[in-house]
C-alpha cells in the first residue's frame, strides 16, 4: 500500500473521535452478529488508512480478530474496489470455456461510495492487488472486534 496508516499506533482511533460515531459503528456490528447468528463483538481496535493515488492494497486477513469492518470516508468512482477472495477453492473455476458468475467466482468486488461500511469475518482476504487507486487519496477508517 502506499500512503499513511495509523494501524501501528497503540491508540484505538475510533475512542479518539466522536463518541457518537462509535456508537452507531457498534450497533451496526450488533446487527451483523445477531443476523449471523454469532456472539456479540466490541470494537478491540480501529486505525485509519489513506491510500495513494496508483497504490494497491495487499490481499490479508486479520488474524487477531472475529469480525473486521472498513467504513470509506473519501471514495469517488474511481477509487479502487474492495476485493474479497473466494475462500472456498473447490468451486473457483478458471477454465475458459466456461462463463463465470456469481456462484463460482473467483472472488467478489465493491466499489465503496462515501459512508459505506464492509463487515465481514475477519479470516475473509480482502484487499485491491489488482486494482490500483485512481485520481484522489482513498481515506478508509478500520476496525477488528472481538467476544464481547
Amino acid at each position: 500500500m502506499g500512503g499513511k496508516s495509523s494501524h501501528y499506533f497503540e491508540n484505538d482511533l475510533l475512542s479518539l473521535l466522536d463518541t457518537q460515531l462509535k456508537s452507531r459503528i457498534q450497533n451496526k456490528l450488533d446487527n451483523y452478529t445477531n443476523t449471523v447468528g454469532i456472539r456479540p463483538v466490541k470494537i478491540d481496535n480501529s486505525w485509519f488508512n489513506i491510500q495513494d493515488v496508483g497504490s494497491f492494497l495487499k490481499y490479508h486477513t486479520h488474524p487477531s480478530s472475529v469480525v473486521s469492518a472498513v467504513l470509506y470516508i473519501n471514495v469517488d468512482e474511481n477509487s479502487s474496489k474492495l476485493s474479497f477472495k473466494n475462500p472456498n477453492q473447490i468451486v473457483s473455476f478458471s477454465w475458459t470455456d466456461y462463463e463465470l458468475d456469481n456462484v463460482n467466482l473467483d472472488g467478489q468486488d465493491f466499489l465503496p461510495k462515501n459512508g459505506d461500511m464492509y463487515i465481514f469475518p475477519s479470516w475473509l482476504e480482502h484487499g485491491s492487488d489488482y486494482d490500483p487507486n485512481g485520481t484522489m487519496n482513498r481515506t478508509s477508517i478500520s476496525l477488528n472486534t472481538f467476544w464481547s
